[in-house]
């Protein structure tokens, strides 16, 4: 998979994105699907040359896979919003994201204009 990702040209944004990471985890074959996404996340580390962007989602509390991704890497967003704070404001949305989103959006204007 490294191999794969190295050949990629230098400007390529990769985004791959998992939705329902739970079913995996009880799938019979979860031991592979641990090593996949622990390939995937040596390979963001290591990999200079591609921008590679993981989403991994799914419904409750994943139990194997979120001990393979850094606390700081984990976004919980609640399942109940009654109004009271909770959910995303300005703020908390611009703490965990925004300078994510504006280093991409600078990379991807500069490389455009």
């Amino acid at each position: 998979m490294r191999q794969l990702f190295q050949q990629l040209p230098t400007t390529t944004y990769l985004f791959c994105v998992i939705d329902g990471i739970t079913y995996y985890e009880r799938h019979p074959k979860r031991s592979r699907f641990i090593e996949a996404i622990e390939a995937i996340l040596a390979i963001m580390k290591d990999c200079n040359n591609v921008i590679v962007k993981l989403l991994l989602s799914c419904h409750g509390s994943s139990n194997f896979i979120r001990r393979s991704v850094d606390d700081k890497d984990i976004l919980l967003v609640p399942s109940d919003i009654d109004g009271d704070g909770q959910g995303w404001s300005d703020r908390s949305w611009n703490r965990k994201m925004g300078n994510d989103i504006d280093a991409f959006g600078n990379a991807t204007t500069n490389e455009i204009g």
